[in-house]
């Protein structure tokens, strides 16, 4: 199937510190932190970055 126009990105931060702001302004209702929560991506993550 073909798409009838290309991809937009417009909109889309790419500088971390467009997007580190982004973080920041949210508040904890609007982010749930869920770190490595599944057990697939745990067991090749090193100890260490825990």
């Amino acid at each position: 199937m073909r798409w009838n126009h290309s991809a937009s990105y417009v909109g889309i931060l790419t500088a971390p510190e467009d997007i580190r702001l982004l973080q920041d302004q949210r508040s904890e209702a609007q982010f749930q932190w869920t770190p490595y929560e599944d057990l697939v991506i745990q067991a090749v993550i090193p100890d260490e970055f825990f």
